[in-house]
This record gives structure tokens, sequence and C-alpha cells, in this order.
């Protein structure tokens, strides 16, 4: 812990036996709840991407009151994984089964002309 601010990846999640959907939940609660905030972004030492930088917060005090400050993380918008940001999971899934049966297709069509 520096200043209040926590490094603690995924990769080392993992090692403890905490799976990435886990880590990312209880990241995600512990804002909810107002124990920590996001503090910035930061390259990851040479790999591609970038971290998360959390750090401690007193929001945690006032959970349950009105005065009591609401924040999330914000969602990925990269569009990556399995869902296609422009044609919705389901679309996405049809088009790379139609992708890939023309290209079974295509090599059936292939070895029959050999």
């Amino acid at each position: 812990m520096d200043e209040g601010r926590l490094t603690f990846t995924c990769e080392q999640a993992a090692k403890w036996g905490i799976s990435q959907k886990r880590f990312t939940r209880a990241i995600d609660q512990l804002i909810d709840r107002g124990f920590l905030d996001i503090a910035g972004h930061e390259p990851r030492n040479g790999e591609p991407g970038v971290r998360t930088v959390y750090a401690l917060s007193n929001r945690w005090r006032a959970w349950g009151t009105p005065d009591f400050e609401p924040a999330e993380r914000p969602k990925d918008q990269r569009g990556i994984g399995l869902r296609d940001p422009k044609r919705g999971w389901m679309k996405a899934k049809r088009r790379r089964q139609q992708e890939q049966d023309a290209a079974d297709e295509n090599d059936r069509e292939t070895q029959g002309t050999d």
C-alpha cells in the first residue's frame, strides 16, 4: 500500500486461488459499499493495457444513511470478449457459426477437387 493506494492484480489473486470473476465481484462490492475508490489507471510494467489503481475510502462510514455517496466502477467499453457491441452476443455467435460453416464448406470443396 502506497499513500492509501492498493495494488493487487488479478494475477496475484489467482495465485491465492481467487478466480477473475470472484475478484471482480469483490472489488465491485468494496466500491459499492464505500471501502474503495478508483484512484486511476497506470501502465502494466511493459505489458499491453493498463491496470486499475484503487484507493482506500471513508465513504463506508455513511453506508446506509442518506449521506452515503454511491460510486461504481465504469463498465468496460472496449467491446472485447464474447459480446459484439454492435450486434449483441447471439448475433455475434450466429455470425461466427456462419463463418465457420462457410470455411468448412470451402475445405470440403477443396478436398473434393484433389
